[in-house]
């Protein structure tokens, strides 16, 4: 009986020195780490964009799909806007870097960004076929429905 009391008050003894460990790394990592300005030298950021996608075949039309849980009145307004552009037209008057390896990382992010494009037209183009399938069973659906009540209304 008395190795169960010892054996639970050694447990919280062990949990109170944990919390305790965890509550001052996180006072030192914030008071102190957090405080003191950055010793390390600033990187240069460059911003890179995705290179102009091609236009849609013209037999397609140009869609653009909207998020669920917008009202219809959004729907409206951003129908009549000019859609969000996704890559700036300032890309192709920016110089070529010199260095080897700073074009070599500026073709890798573009590389990147392509596929990202790739990844993101073929979901679009999957989710606007799914769009057209559910239209398509619900119109089934309510064409099923409509028969149902003229046949109850006989």
């Amino acid at each position: 009986m008395k190795t169960n009391k010892s054996n639970f008050l050694l447990l919280w003894i062990l949990v109170g020195i944990l919390l305790a460990i965890c509550l001052g790394v996180f006072v030192w990592q914030t008071w102190f780490v957090g405080s003191q300005p950055s010793q390390t030298p600033k990187t240069v950021e460059h911003k890179t964009q995705a290179p102009p996608m091609a236009k849609p075949i013209a037999s397609e039309p140009e869609t653009f799909v909207s998020e669920p849980t917008v009202a219809a009145s959004e729907t409206q307004s951003t129908s009549n806007q000019a859609p969000k552009q996704l890559v700036n037209s300032d890309v192709i008057k920016q110089p070529v870097p010199q260095n080897p390896s700073l074009a070599k990382e500026e073709v890798s992010k573009l590389e990147d960004i392509q596929k990202q494009l790739k990844q993101q037209e073929s979901t679009l183009k999957a989710q606007h076929a799914d769009a057209d399938k559910l239209i398509q069973l619900k119109q089934e659906q309510i064409k099923l429905l409509e028969q149902q009540l003229a046949e109850q209304q006989k």
